[in-house]
């Protein structure tokens, strides 16, 4: 090297050794979520929804198709009652990690709320399918399927649970509350007593036994469960809807207003209280109970948190208008709600058709059943139709007895509705004990009107024997003998 190349190297090496002693510059990796999504986690276990959610958006916005990111997030919007937001976030953390049982699993508990059993049914067995390690999966089939009445079905399902969980009251709750459903009320009562005894303070116990208690109007015992179940845990509302509805079965509807009143006051937009405190408004027998225009304001309440669209609550309606004597406009909602397809042929929609020719003809409904036109509509000398009911089932009743009457007379010989000829003295008997070929029995008849010998019924024309029929050798014991 020359002696100018090795002087232009020496001064370089001297320009740049400081800048490659230095450090290197710092190299920073790349955001891709990760703290914001732990942030969401402990937001999460705090509580606070909101928090999380807005944790988890910041995740996904650095790094868009973070799975765990829309789980948790639509796990937070379910907590919310957003279940629009939940179902969609799980359909995007499923088609991101299609593996992740715990995403369907949740998908299929957004399914249940939104009442599409049969997909919810779905998503809880591809949860199982993917990971079968989890009984709560089981227990949360059971319960979809008990809802599309597979009940054979959910009561396999809960037994998985309770054989992987023995000790847990739970299990034995949610299978007594199938069975009630089922209409296992006596089966059921097992299952909530065994609850109670694993853990004697379960409130849903007292609760699930005191339903299957009323309907089988064991109603004392009944309540006393409820009062039980209210007392360890206040403010329930189905417990007051369920109360309510034993307490229609007893018939008490005063009672039954106050518990579907305490419903709404507890939950203001419970539209089915609203409903069912219309119904009961509109159409009980008791007239201390009955307020039409209450009823009205109710079933509109509950229209109105609908948006219109179930056509039982429309049924409803038309019931209160009806019973404030506005008969068009009960005609029009009735036949509004016949609009709909599926009630229109369902047994509900036969009631409907039934109470709308009521209303075509100017009555209310008690409880079910037209209401009798008022005494002053009819014109003089004319019956109520309950009157008339009566004295056709007092005339039925006494057809029946006399044809009772006149059929046992018959058997032992005695003609009630033809004319008996006068007695005629039966001629001595062949042998003691005995009577001759073809007489129809060895007793006499003793009306009141003085004894007739068997053997007078044939002097007197009445019968002729049989000559052409074979007898029975074992009829007459004393004529077999001989």
């Amino acid at each position: 090297m020359s002696v100018a190349r090795r002087a232009v190297f020496a001064l370089v090496t001297l320009v740049a050794a400081p800048a490659l002693a230095a450090d290197p510059p710092p190299v920073s990796n790349p955001p891709d979520g990760a703290d914001h999504f732990n942030r969401g986690l402990a937001r999460e276990r705090a509580k606070d929804f909101d928090g999380g959610i807005a944790a988890y958006d910041a995740a996904i916005k650095l790094r868009p198709r973070y799975a765990k990111a829309y789980l948790h997030r639509g796990w937070a919007w379910h907590q919310k009652k957003d279940l629009g937001r939940a179902a969609a976030d799980f359909d995007t953390s499923i088609e991101l990690n299609p593996w992740d049982a715990a995403a369907f699993a949740r998908r299929g508990a957004v399914l249940v709320d939104l009442k599409q059993y049969d997909r919810a049914a779905a998503d809880f067995a591809e949860a199982i399918r993917l990971d079968s390690t989890d009984p709560r999966d089981y227990a949360n089939r059971g319960y979809a399927l008990g809802r599309l009445g597979r009940a054979a079905e959910a009561e396999e399902d809960y037994a998985r649970y309770i054989r992987a969980r023995p000790a847990d009251p739970d299990g034995y709750v949610w299978r007594g509350f199938q069975r009630v459903r089922a209409g296992e009320n006596h089966r059921s009562t097992f299952d909530f007593d065994e609850a109670l005894r694993l853990k004697p303070d379960h409130p849903d116990a007292y609760h699930g036994r005191g339903l299957a208690r009323g309907r089988m109007k064991l109603f004392d015992q009944a309540f006393a469960d409820f009062a039980e179940s209210l007392r360890l845990r206040p403010g329930v509302v189905s417990a007051y809807t369920d109360r309510a509805a034993i307490h229609l079965m007893v018939p008490d509807a005063a009672k039954a207003v106050q518990d579907f009143s305490e419903a709404t006051r507890l939950d203001p937009a419970l539209h089915f209280a609203y409903q069912q405190r219309a119904w009961v408004r509109a159409t009980s027998p008791d007239a201390g109970v009955r307020d039409g225009e209450q009823a009205v304001a109710d079933a509109r309440r509950a229209c109105e948190l609908t948006n219109w669209q179930e056509p039982a609550y429309l049924d409803t309606l038309a019931a209160a208008e009806a019973e404030c004597g506005r008969f068009a406009e009960a005609v029009q909602y009735v036949n509004r709600a016949l609009r709909f397809e599926t009630y229109d042929k369902s047994p509900a929609g036969d009631g409907a058709r039934w109470r709308l020719k009521a209303y075509e003809e100017g009555k209310a409904c008690r409880d079910g059943t037209p209401a009798e036109v008022p005494a002053a509509a009819r014109p003089a000398g004319v019956l109520s139709e309950k009157a008339v009911a009566e004295y056709g089932f007092m005339a039925a009743a006494g057809l029946g007895v006399r044809s009772m009457v006149a059929f046992r007379l018959r058997k032992h010989g005695v003609f009630p509705l033809r004319r008996r000829p006068a007695p005629v003295e039966a001629p001595a008997a062949e042998s003691p004990g005995m009577f001759r070929q073809g007489t129809r029995s060895s007793l006499t008849v003793n009306l009141g009107r003085g004894v007739r010998h068997p053997q007078a019924f044939e002097a007197a024309g009445e019968w002729e024997p049989p000559t052409d029929r074979p007898r029975s050798p074992n009829r007459h014991p004393a004529r077999k003998a001989a």
